[in-house]
């Protein structure tokens, strides 16, 4: 069913409008307390379509929009910014199953040594995958519970790469912790209920009875509103993330994002044949996810990306939700235990006469690099090319 109706444009003109096929949804919370700010479940066809609300109760292939979960254990195991993966070539065997796999990145091409920053930003699937394989697979699934995903997760190395299928609510409760400090909130609806004469029977958050009273005179000084949500990440490691994200607006898929105008990171996520298409973010005050496909598990056609179908929808709604009239730059809050150093973006070391490119990357206090010699970096290499490659954590 793919009805065509009459739109007025002006009077005496007509168009045809075809209502398509292709579904989406949207989402964004307050990253502090998760109070939804914005909901989209569908577009309404005008049939009275399915009640399905696709932002909470969908639950897709989610592909790389997950990576950015993995790189943030490997920043709490020891793992840098600036640390340095081998991209190459990966061929994994599963006697049992009389299958071997050789996973491919996005571009079919691989990259020698690159940080970790960089297998980021451009989404290299052999980088996450040799990250996997050290971290092991079943730790990385008990991580990702932390923030808040209960969806199934098989315990194969491709979960990784974002095989599994999770709701939009849940994806985009998982940003806000890279944007609030490391603390998880769970997203809610309704802020109070009151019964018929005024009395608050429910409220989501304690409030704070101090910020009522009258302060003009200074009389009452409001204490600080405490922190909502358990701390499931350290600050360091939810802020790197932030800068991460970040460069993936600024060097891949998600360049998009730039025509917000403000600090905003975020991951793309495009599927096999095109089927879901995904881009999760965070600005300084909000997590926000688009996703866009069909009900049923459909291509979209060629080159239907998370850049390319979800990205818009993200940045529309980005752009003026965060440049109101009067609205002041935003930032991420830098917190303590972080330093800047400038480092070669190709080694990760200290620059010397031979860098061609220069950044500033943010350190957890005592990882920085002291050196410019590879002498003193480790490189995560591969460990063995033909392994069991499903159930070997």
């Amino acid at each position: 069913y793919n009805p065509v109706k009459g739109a007025k444009l002006e009077e005496g003109y007509y168009s045809l409008e075809q209502i398509p096929q292709v579904q989406g949804a949207f989402l964004a919370l307050e990253a502090e307390t998760g109070a939804i700010l914005a909901m989209v479940g569908g577009l309404d066809d005008g049939t009275g379509g399915t009640g399905l609300n696709r932002a909470v109760q969908a639950k897709r292939q989610v592909g790389s929009s997950l990576k950015p979960l993995v790189y943030a254990m490997a920043l709490e195991k020891g793992y840098t910014p600036a640390s340095l993966i081998l991209d190459a070539p990966v061929v994994l065997r599963n006697d049992e199953m009389d299958k071997t796999w050789k996973p491919q990145n996005y571009s079919e091409k691989v990259y020698g040594e690159s940080t970790l920053r960089r297998g980021l930003e451009k989404s290299r699937n052999l980088m996450t995958i040799r990250l996997a394989r050290q971290l092991g697979i079943g730790n990385i699934i008990r991580y990702i519970r932390k923030f808040g995903i209960t969806a199934d997760m098989e315990r194969n190395l491709s979960t990784a790469l974002g095989s599994s299928s999770i709701s939009l609510m849940e994806m985009t409760g998982a940003y806000s912790v890279f944007t609030n400090g490391g603390r998880l909130v769970h997203p809610y609806a309704v802020n109070y209920i009151q019964d018929p004469v005024g009395n608050v029977i429910y409220r989501e958050h304690d409030a704070c009875e101090s910020c009522r009273l009258d302060i003009a005179e200074n009389i009452y000084k409001p204490e600080p509103l405490p922190k909502l949500g358990e701390q499931v990440i350290p600050e360091t490691t939810a802020f790197q993330m932030a800068e991460l994200l970040k460069g993936i607006v600024r060097n891949g898929s998600a360049w998009r994002a730039k025509a917000v105008g403000q600090a905003v990171g975020a991951k793309t996520g495009t599927t096999n044949d095109f089927i879901d298409a995904w881009l999760m973010g965070i600005s300084p005050n909000m997590a926000l996810g688009s996703w866009v496909g069909f009900d049923r598990p459909t291509s979209m056609g060629n080159a239907e990306t998370g850049s390319a179908a979800a990205a818009p929808i993200w940045v529309d709604f980005a752009v003026k939700a965060l440049n109101k009239d009067g609205q002041q730059p935003l930032y991420f809050k830098v917190p303590n235990g972080i330093s800047f150093v400038q480092i070669d973006a190709d080694t990760g070391l200290l620059p010397n006469s031979k860098t061609k490119r220069k950044i500033f990357e943010a350190f957890e206090h005592g990882t920085e690099p002291t050196s410019d010699s590879k002498a003193s970096q480790k490189v995560l290499q591969a460990e063995g090319q033909d392994i069991q490659w499903q159930g070997i954590y």
